[in-house]
């Protein structure tokens, strides 16, 4: 008990050795449970390092494998839709092949094919410029051998790249082989990629690989139910070369890639340990199992077979990762291990706010990156970049669509690998023009996509860093082919009303030079035939009579071919079918084409009747036989003449050169082709003008008095012509209503006509006669011929002396002869008139331009007549009388 009270006294004065050196114990003892505690949690982290550094580079390896798999299946398109691959292309879609894909030896094409076709092969082989072709199979000590075939389907191998890169092969046939004879199996059978475990190929090789057959299928097909095979596609891979490859994305950190097969493990499968430098090694299945199992390990499925990927790291890697915060510990740990625990827990809370701050801004950069991908996915115009050596970095889907390339076609290429040299020296010149001015440029460009031609405002411009340094090239493509097309239409309406425009008022004045011409015509034909009566027949003035005559003619031929160019032609409508005029015709074309032109026909049984006059149809077609005749080479060709019926949409009209703006339905076609010199289109644009012709002589009128004709009738005429290819004609007239019985109104009894006239002869002294004209001319010629025949004639020279005369006539008049153009009161609201106080009251109309001025004319109404000016005495006297008799009947 002493002992004890001594010691507890040493023990409070030692209290501060004690504490000190249970401080520094325990502080020691902390330190190295925390030198521990790091130690492992370093030995953690760096390996959770390693499996994040794992998935990263597994996702680059596939990249590559992926790569070489949408190459390979690329060759399906190639062959599936062509009925037949010629070598030139097979070694034009291979050509950047060997240099762009490390590792890929060579490449091989097999053709399944019945036995009994193979003759036809070894010929269609040797037209390309083969080598002869043999059918061969497996020989002793990994030979080929020529073989005859014990199947009737044969899979030989035809096509090598590179050319004569292994002779050997070519002419193999896969299915007399029972090296690759399960793997050829699966492949058909499954219709899937699949890749042989590690070989030497069909035959002996020099180097190990293996091999990935890809099968082709037809198009259209079920691959795997039909089994339509059309061949098999053989990639032969490298091993050392295909490995290197996979090693560029090991990266610095790790020093060898372990890669086991694992889909069937044989002792000849692969097993390899490749290496970060590129190079390869062989190893057991043995060594690969006593790796460290803590090592990240990964599996690859590659064309069709299951691949083992364990990472190894470099030696000292682990030791790079590591803080030296446990030897800081335990030497300083007796001297600060006081401090220790609030120095860690203020550098924890740092690094946790650092951490929670860097996941902040990851979040936020990763949803800036969405919305920026989003927006450049959804933009409909068309958006990229390039880097500064020219290289896709990013394209949208609009762009793909442009340029009808999917994008992984696109990313990392350069547009001369993209496309032909032409083209990209083109752009490669603008880019560059872009990057060293460091400015914007627009311009437009069209594209042809699925069939349709597009327009792209086009603006690319420089992307630069805060350095001021350009490290990108953006462009912006928008689609303005809407834009385009409204303003082309709206050029092209605008151009047709400046056309009808020029077309009206071409034809006023020719319509009103045509009308007045008439006018004075009827008087020169008229007074030259009272002339040429009074005068003796042997009289010598009679010949210069005859030739004034024969001039106004002449002249009122040229008035009929301004008219019919004005639509106001003196028209005779009447149902016809094309075919029957045409064959009434035959013998007039016959005369009038060259000897050396050859007429030919396709005329329809029963063309629809239209309703038409059938002089200017004659007209038309005489005008457009002569045209195409002149335009046949002295050598000689062909002219045909077609009929039949069309139904015609407003697409087609809408390129007819006359009546784009009629209704559609269904046409009578008449049709006139020649297999002449064509026509340029300035001329093509200029063939109706009036008094516009080609030809070394000629009035030009022809072709315009066949579009006012054509619009008379209110038809189309559709011209197509090319320089040497010939010219055709079409015209389209509506076809004619079915016929219906006239009903005339019944009479009111207020409007009931008076008693008729007292039935007299035409000519009579009896047969009272008002002409109504404000030409004095016409009225003094033609009051003369008609006292001749003892008719009592009358004049008036305007519209209200005539009202005014027909109201006060007690009996009514027999007959009126009425101008329809009169100053004041016209001729049609005179006939107006008349029939609004008598309807059966005969009146036969006058005028220069046509019958079509009343609706009532033209056989609705029996009562009313029409005379085209000019005429003769002749002509009025029988005109006069015939229409006094047909209402007399």
């Amino acid at each position: 008990m002493g002992a004890l009270f001594r010691i507890i006294p040493w023990f409070r004065k030692s209290r501060p050795i004690w504490l000190g050196v249970v401080v520094t114990f325990i502080g020691t003892v902390a330190c190295f449970v925390g030198y521990a505690h790091l130690r492992l949690s370093d030995h953690h982290r760096a390996y959770e390092t390693l499996e994040r550094l794992a998935d990263r580079r597994l996702g680059a390896i596939e990249s590559t494998v992926r790569s070489y798999s949408d190459y390979l299946t690329g060759f399906q398109l190639l062959f599936r839709h062509s009925d037949s691959v010629s070598m030139a292309e097979f070694q034009a879609a291979t050509r950047s092949t060997l240099r762009n894909y490390p590792g890929l030896d060579g490449i091989e094409w097999a053709r399944q094919i019945p036995t009994s076709e193979l003759p036809a092969l070894a010929t269609e082989l040797a037209e390309m410029g083969l080598p002869p072709f043999v059918l061969k199979g497996p020989g002793p000590h990994g030979t080929a051998v020529p073989v005859t075939p014990d199947r009737d389907v044969a899979l030989p191998i035809i096509y090598i790249v590179p050319e004569g890169w292994y002779p050997a092969i070519y002419g193999f046939d896969l299915l007399a082989s029972n090296v690759p004879g399960p793997e050829i199996k699966h492949v058909r059978s499954t219709g899937r990629m699949f890749m042989s475990r590690t070989t030497t190929h069909l035959l002996d090789m020099p180097e190990l690989g293996f091999v990935i057959y890809v099968p082709v299928f037809d198009a259209n097909e079920d691959a795997v139910e039909t089994g339509k095979l059309s061949g098999i596609m053989i990639g032969v891979f490298r091993l050392e070369g295909f490995f290197h490859a996979l090693a560029q994305n090991l990266g610095p950190e790790l020093t060898s890639l372990i890669v086991r097969d694992e889909t069937a493990m044989r002792p000849d499968n692969l097993c390899m340990r490749v290496k970060s430098d590129g190079s390869s090694e062989a190893i057991s299945p043995a060594e690969a199992e006593a790796l460290d199992p803590e090592l990240p390990t990964r599996f690859l499925s590659i064309w069709g077979r299951t691949w083992r990927l364990t990472f190894e790291p470099d030696a000292g890697w682990a030791e790079t990762t590591r803080d030296f915060r446990s030897e800081q510990l335990l030497v300083f740990g007796i001297l600060i291990s006081a401090a220790l625990g609030q120095m860690i827990l203020v550098r924890g809370r740092r690094l946790a706010a650092v951490e929670a701050q860097v996941r902040e801004r990851t979040a936020e950069l990763h949803r800036s990156q969405q919305v920026l991908e989003s927006i450049v996915s959804h933009n409909p115009a068309a958006i990229w970049l390039k880097d500064i050596n020219g290289r896709f970095r990013l394209v949208n889907p609009e762009f793909c669509k442009i340029y009808a390339r999917e994008s992984a076609d696109i990313l990392g290429h350069t547009d001369q690998e993209l496309y032909p040299d032409e083209v990209s020296q083109i752009m490669e010149d603008q880019d560059s023009h872009v990057m060293a001015s460091a400015q914007a440029v627009a311009f437009e460009e069209s594209y042809e996509i699925l069939g349709d031609r597009r327009t792209y405002v086009v603006t690319k411009f420089p992307l630069v860093d805060s350095t001021g340094e350009t490290f990108a090239l953006a462009g912006i493509a928008t689609d303005i082919t809407s834009l385009r097309k409204v303003e082309s239409e709206q050029r092209a309406i605008e151009r047709k009303l400046l056309e009808a425009q020029k077309l009206e008022s071409l034809g006023v004045m020719a319509g009103g030079i045509a009308h007045d011409f008439n006018n004075l015509l009827t008087g020169v034909l008229g007074n030259a035939e009272l002339i040429n009566f009074a005068l003796a027949a042997d009289h010598p003035a009679r010949p210069r009579l005859d030739s004034i005559s024969q001039a106004a003619r002449r002249a009122a031929e040229l008035c009929q071919q301004l008219l019919a160019y004005t639509g106001r032609g003196h028209f005779r409508e009447e149902p016809i079918n094309f075919s029957d005029l045409v064959r009434a015709t035959v013998s007039l074309l016959e005369h009038s084409v060259s000897k050396s032109a050859q007429l030919t026909f396709d005329l329809a049984e029963r063309p629809p009747r239209v309703l038409a006059d059938p002089t200017q149809m004659r007209q038309i077609i005489m005008n457009l036989v002569i045209n195409a005749s002149e335009a046949l080479p002295e050598s000689g060709g062909k002219i045909t003449l077609r009929t039949g019926s069309i139904v015609a949409d407003a697409r087609l009209l809408a390129t007819a050169v006359l009546g784009a703006q009629e209704a559609p339905g269904t046409y009578g076609m008449l049709e006139v082709s020649d297999t002449g010199s064509g026509m340029l289109p300035e001329t093509l644009a200029r063939i109706f003008d009036p008094f516009y012709s080609t030809k070394f002589t000629g009035r030009g009128l022809g072709l315009a008095a066949v579009s006012g004709i054509v619009r008379g009738h209110r038809g189309a005429l559709l011209v197509t012509s090319r320089p040497g290819r010939g010219t055709a004609f079409r015209l389209l007239l509506p076809v004619a209503p079915d016929p219906v019985a006239l009903i005339m109104p019944d009479e009111d009894p207020a409007n009931a006509a008076p008693p008729a006239p007292d039935s007299t002869p035409p000519g009579s002294p009896k047969t009272r006669v008002l002409i109504a004209d404000d030409e004095p001319a016409v009225l003094d010629f033609a009051k003369v011929i008609l006292l001749a025949e003892n008719f009592v004639v009358e004049t008036v020279e305007n519209g209200l002396q005539a009202v005014a005369a027909f109201d006060a006539a007690s009996p009514a008049y027999h007959l009126i002869l009425l101008d329809l153009t009169m100053p004041g009161m016209s001729g049609t609201k005179v006939l107006e008139h008349i029939r609004k106080s008598q309807r059966k009251q005969p009146v036969l109309l006058m005028s220069g331009y046509s019958q079509t001025a009343d609706p009532r004319v033209g056989g609705r109404d029996p009562y009313t007549g029409f005379l085209a000016k000019p005429f003769d005495g002749t002509t009025l006297c029988r005109s006069v009388k015939d229409f006094l008799r047909t209402l007399e009947d």
